[in-house]
């Protein structure tokens, strides 16, 4: 299973609309068709502030 984690250490949830993510030399191959192929969470998305780098 894939996973990666927000600035502050905690997971974030997602779920694989594709292909299982496989990690080589710390990188993935992005999905060729439209989208990233991941479902983010709404919950988690909707409790975490927009930073616009300001």
């Amino acid at each position: 299973m894939f996973q990666t984690k927000d600035a502050n250490g905690t997971v974030v949830p997602i779920e694989s609309t594709g292909d299982p993510f496989v990690s080589q030399d710390g990188k993935i191959k992005a999905p060729s068709g439209p989208g990233l192929g991941v479902l983010i969470d709404p919950e988690y998305v909707a409790k975490h502030k927009v930073f616009t780098g300001r």
